[in-house]
């Protein structure tokens, strides 16, 4: 089900005339930095400057690498400056195929 955040009434009556929504919530506020403050995924739709037109974005929150799996790694000229180098995680030994899983075969 949709949530609907407006930050202003006119905002809020336009989505109650024109859409079907599931949920409308009015707070005070910026919609781009209260967008951002939230956990998961969002839409924004932004008055442009001119007239009937809207800006729409789409904010996402992407995984960051830890720090233990970036290594420095001397660069440069003459090796001066560091950058950084992602290392891969472990890989188990041994897997099994997936057909080995499947039949049950393939112990060695």
């Amino acid at each position: 089900m949709t949530h609907w955040i407006a930050f202003d009434q006119d905002t809020a009556e336009a989505l109650l005339n024109h859409c079907s929504c599931g949920g409308l919530e009015i707070k005070a506020g910026e919609a781009l930095s209260e967008a951002l403050k939230l956990e998961k995924a969002s839409m924004v739709m932004l008055p442009a400057k001119s007239t009937g037109k809207v800006l729409l974005a789409r904010i996402t929150r992407r995984t960051t690498v830890s720090e233990d799996a970036v290594d420095l790694e001397p660069s440069g000229f003459l090796g001066l400056s560091d950058a950084p180098v992602l290392r891969k995680p472990p890989q188990p030994a041994h897997t099994k195929k997936w057909w080995h899983r499947v039949i049950g075969g393939g112990e060695n």
